[in-house]
């Protein structure tokens, strides 16, 4: 008697069951991704346009002790922060715009047109009768006169 075939039936395969679990794993990732996007990055651009304060930079001056311009209401200020206080130092003022102005482009003459330049044969011609003659002395010559 010759042994039965071999078909995905023999095996009795719970489909429903391995596409359920990789739609489940799936779905925690997303999440996963989710939840570090909002706490771990920062929240993106959206969240961060929202927050009151924003720490433009600082300068370590030793152990526990730095400099610190934060952006506050519009306007930055600079902060001396030790272990157990922080002091005011300075209002620098408002906060500049950091988008340049747009830039104008250029105006054309009204004479300039545009064109299309395309190589005559006459311009390609001794440039490919060049490289056709360094490669026919390269073939007979060989490397070393190539260089």
């Amino acid at each position: 008697m010759p042994p039965e075939p071999f078909t995905a039936a023999a095996l009795d395969v719970p489909y429903g069951r391995i596409v359920l679990v990789l739609g489940l794993t799936l779905l925690v990732s997303l999440a996963a991704a989710l939840i570090m996007r909002r706490f771990v990055l920062g929240g993106g651009a959206a969240a961060a346009d929202d927050r009151v304060l924003r720490l433009k930079d600082s300068l370590s001056l030793g152990p526990r002790r730095s400099v610190l311009a934060v952006e506050a209401a519009g306007r930055t200020i600079l902060l001396a922060s030790t272990q157990d206080r922080i002091t005011f130092l300075s209002d620098l003022g408002p906060v500049a715009d950091p988008t340049p102005p747009p830039v104008p482009p250029p105006e054309l003459p009204a004479t300039l047109e545009p064109t299309l330049v395309t190589p005559t044969e006459a311009s390609v011609q001794p440039a490919f009768a060049r490289v056709l003659e360094a490669a026919r002395q390269f073939q007979s010559e060989g490397w070393a006169s190539a260089v």
